[in-house]
């Protein structure tokens, strides 16, 4: 039996882009990767015109080759990217919300995780104690970017460029502790990303802390942070330790939750175009 895709767009296999996508399409139905010959199949196209569209999306990092005994095919990392900036906000605010709760009746104090989108970086999920001073963090709120925690816990894992973008100019000095060069953040980066652990010691509003770990996904660009928010003293002065414990355990355990439900994406992406397209001929 051979296989076709039945087109539903009214378009045509002729076309150099919709080739691409529909292999794009396919693989998005097999996780575990396809060979040459199956693609070529599904699609109804020679071998070597389907591995001359494979190597050119394998180039351009859509499509990643893995060794089986023969070259298997998959979703490369550019492709799992779009997917994982792409997604709403809303399934990242119900996976974090249990790991916020436990880190929130641990510490007893407010912690949010902050979000890198665009040019700025700002919180979509909180959690804030009501037995406990409130943090001065509030749902959507942007946070200041050389001096908050949680986006010096994004920043460090970016690179120059784009930290100069997200970066004002000159870097406003907000409190004595605000620092105001990028040398000194620089320096303050490359910490971070040896520790995964970021400060705010009254470099925003004086009298407030903060302590973030950046959010680890796999192949993926770090734009999501997980930060404790609260007075200095209440933060850093009493239990500093205990407070870093608890805030790397909930970046670990939040990293773990998004990469599993990346695979999941990447695993049901599409999944129901290629089949539902395919039909016996």
């Amino acid at each position: 039996m051979h296989l076709s895709v039945k087109l539903n767009n009214g378009g045509g296999m002729d076309k150099p882009l919709e080739r691409y996508v529909r292999i794009l399409e396919v693989l998005s139905g097999f996780p575990q990767g396809l060979s040459l010959a199956p693609i070529a199949d599904i699609l109804a196209l020679p071998k070597s015109t389907v591995h001359r569209l494979l190597k050119g999306l394998a180039e351009a990092g859509m499509v990643q080759v893995i060794d089986r005994g023969v070259p298997c095919y998959q979703l490369g990392a550019r492709c799992l990217n779009l997917l994982y900036f792409g997604a709403t906000e809303d399934w990242v605010r119900n996976i974090s919300q249990p790991i916020l709760e436990d880190l929130a009746l641990k510490t007893g104090q407010s912690c949010f995780v902050a979000k890198l989108t665009g040019n700025y970086i700002r919180s979509i999920a909180i959690m804030a104690p009501d037995t406990r001073v409130r943090g001065y963090v509030l749902p959507g709120s942007e946070v200041v970017p050389h001096a908050a925690s949680s986006a010096k816990a994004i920043l460090a894992f970016q690179d120059i460029d784009r930290v100069k973008k997200l970066l004002p100019s000159p870097l406003p000095k907000l409190t004595p502790r605000t620092k105001v060069t990028l040398e000194e953040l620089e320096s303050e980066f490359k910490e971070i990303r040896s520790t995964k652990v970021s400060y705010c010691l009254g470099e925003d509003v004086e009298g407030y802390a903060g302590i973030a770990s950046p959010i680890l996904v796999e192949n993926q660009q770090v734009i999501y942070a997980i930060a404790l928010t609260g007075t200095l003293e209440a933060l850093i002065n009493r239990n500093k330790e205990l407070h870093v414990r608890c805030v790397l355990d909930a970046a670990e355990r939040l990293s773990q939750a998004i990469n599993l439900k990346m695979s999941d994406l990447s695993a049901n992406s599409g999944r129901e175009t290629p089949i539902g397209n395919l039909q016996a001929v």
